[in-house]
């Protein structure tokens, strides 16, 4: 045999070794040095043993696998090569999400809060508008990025299927109040129906298919309802819009193809609900409308309306709280105070990672930090492994522009205690706070 590689001695020596046991066969992979220099070897091994069960021979076959080797090496690296550039893609989308959500942010908090921003209510009506759309689209580009890269994942909870959708619909009436299209519900469950599934996911698809109705419908209505068959949800959406002929419906799902002409959203539909174990139909003739029909799997949970209605009365008590509000911009540190302060905390603030370190040094009877991630210095990440050397106990609570929610589980990772995402709303907020305190 030749001589094997210094590297591959070792597992040479154990696979021959196994010779000596029932039923006396080996296969090893190894370099080794040969005329043609050094080369990859595989050997199929059989020992012959006499009545003492000694090994009197060994056959071996060998083969050259050298260029299988070299395939697999390049593969190997190619996969590398891919995972690293989804990393760089996700980590630029971050970073691009954070730099333009935070003055987008700060520019719609000024807008609401100074109607005087600009004398003509046109004006500021656009404004407004462009900023909506510039969120939605970034927050498509996180969607698309986390689906491209396989990191979504399946959040069950319970929740009532008739409030997200009236939750919805509200959304998408108000954001089309300009548009002369009737909306017309038909729920098969007219009370309060509690299903266990992913509420983010299940909303977002309604979202994205109720906003593509009414783009692409000038006049006429959008039907939005459910049907209940075995445990089974039938979802549907009908609109007398401009409709999509044939040929374009093969091409809705093909991300290159649809991005061109029709947006995110049906790639973002289609790989939730697969997600979620349903299925996806769409019709449509050119000048006609579409209809969309999504089936999805949900487990229905019995329900104490009274239970749920005095749960949603509890108001957040926050006296005798002090919450460390580690926030560089001057506007989201302002809109924290406003709401904490009216629920009866005291708030302290910090402009850095360095200084919200130094506070939780100095003060002993804080109640929660509220730390932003991206700050001047030291992130908020970083803030947080000092933080918990100081007071292991002390709840922190991570605050971000990025848009993405399945991230949260990336920051729980660094052990932080619950997660916002930006722009902060009360109810959020006071969910999250009640969840960990």
């Amino acid at each position: 045999m030749p001589v094997v590689h210094e590297e591959d001695k070792h597992e040479t020596g154990v696979k021959f070794a196994r010779l000596k046991q029932y039923p006396h066969t080996s296969y090893v992979e190894h370099r080794a040095m040969t005329i043609n220099g050094w080369r990859w070897l595989a050997w199929s091994n059989k020992a012959i043993v006499n009545k003492y069960d000694e090994i009197v021979e060994i056959i071996s076959v060998g083969r050259d696998i050298t260029d299988k080797k070299i395939i697999e090496y390049e593969l190997v690296k190619a996969k590398e090569k891919a995972e690293k550039s989804d990393q760089i893609k996700t980590t630029f989308l971050y970073n691009v999400s954070e730099k333009i959500n935070k003055p987008l942010n700060e520019l719609a908090q000024t807008i609401r809060n100074n109607n005087y921003l600009c004398v003509d209510t046109d004006l500021n009506n656009i404004i407004q508008s462009t900023i909506n759309e510039l969120h939605d689209f970034i927050g498509k580009l996180d969607e698309i990025s986390k689906i491209e890269t396989g990191q979504i994942s399946v959040k069950s909870e319970n929740f009532d299927l008739n409030l997200l959708i009236e939750d919805v619909i509200s959304k998408i009436k108000n954001t089309y109040s300009h548009k002369n299209i009737d909306l017309t519900l038909k729920k098969e469950i007219q009370e309060s129906f509690i299903i266990f599934n992913d509420k983010l996911k299940i909303k977002q698809i309604f979202i994205h298919l109720l906003s593509n109705a009414f783009k692409f419908t000038e006049s006429g209505s959008v039907e939005f309802g459910y049907k209940i068959v075995d445990n089974n949800v039938n979802f549907y959406i009908n609109d007398t819009g401009v409709g999509i002929d044939e040929e374009s419906i093969k091409l809705l799902f093909v991300l290159s193809d649809n991005t061109r002409n029709k947006g995110f959203g049906i790639p973002i539909v289609k790989a939730y609900v697969d997600i979620l174990g349903g299925t996806m139909n769409i019709e449509s003739k050119l000048g006609q409308g579409t209809n969309v029909d999504i089936c999805l799997p949900v487990e229905s949970r019995a329900y104490n309306k009274k239970e749920s209605s005095i749960k949603n009365q509890e108001i957040l008590d926050l006296n005798s709280s002090v919450i460390l509000v580690a926030e560089d911009e001057r506007i989201n540190f302002k809109l924290l105070k406003t709401i904490l302060t009216k629920a009866g905390a005291t708030i302290l603030r910090a402009k850095t990672g360095t200084e919200a370190i130094n506070i939780v040094r100095e003060r002993k009877d804080l109640t929660l930090v509220l730390m932003d991630i991206k700050m001047p210095g030291i992130s908020g990440a970083e803030a947080l492994i000092e933080i918990r050397k100081i007071n292991p106990d002390l709840k922190v609570i991570a605050c971000t522009a990025y848009t993405q929610s399945d991230d949260s589980d990336s920051f729980s990772k660094n052990e932080f205690d619950g997660f916002l995402p930006k722009p902060i709303k009360r109810k959020e907020l006071f969910k999250t706070i009640k969840e960990i305190l």
